[in-house]
């Protein structure tokens, strides 16, 4: 069993076995936690519309699409570390080895609320359709951030030529993109994750007052 192969066979099989339950976890518990709308996600949920009267739709934001892949990444990098430190080292002391749990649990507990600081981002937009005016709010850990206060162009319509015009500024993940244009022409972005996403989306908010239509007017 001390055999260099050995180990290294049976690190990769349980850190499989390890990440095939805890993938399986993360999915009950995420469910969960998006049914009751919770403060804190395990994974990034798609933008929703929600029709509020009046005329006012909200938008919410669960994560941020660009940083959707960092958070499997960093879990990654932790079982890659805590293999390698399992390794056992000839002569290793108690405390060694006490040491070597203590650095694992550290780095799991860095790395557990890294994911959770990225996931847990919410932002809600509160969009009056009628006026063209816009309310925002971040929430982390579902502290909520101070609201500020955007004018769209009227009527409101969302686009979805979202890139700036000069070349330097464009970005491979606003391909898939919605947008407002702002009364100073800047423009109010949500980042999808995939085409299916964005057109889910944007049926939502025409389907409560919102149409979306190509191209808005380009920002310099």
């Amino acid at each position: 069993m001390t055999h260099p192969l050995v180990i290294i066979l049976a690190a990769m099989l349980g850190g499989l076995a390890v990440l095939i339950g805890l993938t399986a976890a993360i999915n009950r518990v995420d469910d969960g936690l998006r049914r009751r709308e919770a403060p804190i996600s395990l994974k990034r949920w798609p933008p929703t519309v929600k029709d509020l009267g009046n005329n006012i739709i909200e938008v919410a934001v669960f994560g941020n699409a660009r940083w959707d892949q960092i958070p499997n990444l960093l879990l990654g990098g932790f079982f890659v570390v805590a293999v390698l430190v399992s390794f056992p080292v000839p002569g290793q002391t108690a405390t060694v080895l006490l040491t070597k749990v203590g650095f694992i649990s550290l780095f799991l507990i860095a790395t557990l609320v890294s994911a959770l600081w990225m996931r847990s981002r919410h932002t809600r937009y509160r969009i009056d359709l009628t006026s063209g005016q816009v309310q925002r709010q971040n929430k982390l850990f579902g502290w909520p951030d101070k609201v500020k206060n955007y004018l769209l162009k009227l009527p409101v319509q969302a686009g979805f030529d979202c890139q700036p015009t000069d070349a330097e500024r464009k970005d491979a993940t606003m391909q898939h993109a919605t947008c407002w244009l702002l009364k100073d022409n800047r423009k109010l972005v949500i980042v999808h994750k995939s085409p299916e996403e964005a057109r889910q989306f944007r049926a939502d908010l025409a389907g409560h007052g919102c149409p979306t239509l190509e191209p808005l007017p380009a920002t310099k």
